[in-house]
C-alpha cells in the first residue's frame, strides 16, 4: 500500500474514531418536565418518604449516543428526617439501575454522587430517583429542588453527525477502491 493510501486511510479512521469520542452534557432538573410521584396523597410538593415515591425527568436530544457515567448533584431543599431515619434511593437511567444513594437527617443543600456503568444507549435519557424504603409515620421526609439547582452531567459517546458517517463510508470505499486498483 502506498504512503498516500496509508495517509488517507489513517485520516479516515481518525475522523471516524473522533466522531464517536467521549463527550459530556449537563442537564438540569426543572419544570415543566420534572416529575414527582407520591401515590398516597397528603404530601407537600416534591417530598418523598414512601417506597415507590420518585423524582424523575426525561431529557430529549442530548447528543449522547450512549452514556457511561453520571455525576449527579442533588440540591435537597427540605430535609425533615428525624434521627435514625434514612431515605434510600435507587438511581435509574433509562430504567437501568446505575447505583444507589442514602440521605440521612441533616443532609441538605448540594449533595454530589458519581456513578460509572456499562454503556446505556440514548440520545434521550430518563433519570429516576426511586425511594426503596418507607420512613415510619412521623419520621420525616426529604425534598429535592427542581429549579435548576439539581442537575446531572452525563458522559459518553456523541451521536455521530450524518456528515461524519458519510465521510467515513466514502473514505473506507476509497481505500477499498485503491487496493483493488493496485491489485490489477
Amino acid at each position: 500500500m502506498s504512503t498516500r493510501v496509508r495517509t488517507v486511510a489513517v485520516a479516515v479512521l481518525f475522523l471516524v474514531i473522533s466522531a464517536g469520542s467521549s463527550h459530556a452534557v449537563t442537564l438540569t432538573f426543572s419544570e415543566p418536565g420534572f416529575d414527582w410521584f407520591h401515590p398516597s396523597g397528603g404530601a407537600s410538593p416534591s417530598h418523598i418518604w414512601v417506597t415507590g415515591d420518585y423524582w424523575a425527568q426525561t431529557f430529549m436530544d442530548t447528543g449522547l449516543a450512549s452514556a457511561t457515567n453520571m455525576a449527579l448533584h442533588l440540591y435537597i431543599d427540605d430535609n425533615i428526617l428525624h434521627t435514625g431515619n434514612t431515605q434510600n434511593l435507587n438511581v435509574l437511567l433509562n430504567d437501568v439501575s446505575v447505583g444507589g444513594i442514602s440521605i440521612g437527617p441533616g443532609s441538605a443543600g448540594g449533595l454530589d454522587y458519581n456513578f460509572v456503568f456499562a454503556a446505556i444507549p440514548g440520545d434521550d435519557y430518563t433519570v429516576k430517583l426511586l425511594a426503596t424504603n418507607t420512613i415510619p409515620g412521623g419520621g420525616g421526609s426529604i425534598s429535592m429542588a427542581a429549579d435548576e439547582r439539581s442537575f446531572m452531567t452525563l458522559r459518553g459517546a456523541v451521536v455521530p453527525a450524518p456528515g461524519a458517517i458519510l465521510l467515513g463510508g466514502m473514505g473506507i470505499s476509497l481505500v477499498g477502491w485503491l487496493r483493488r486498483r493496485r491489485a490489477l
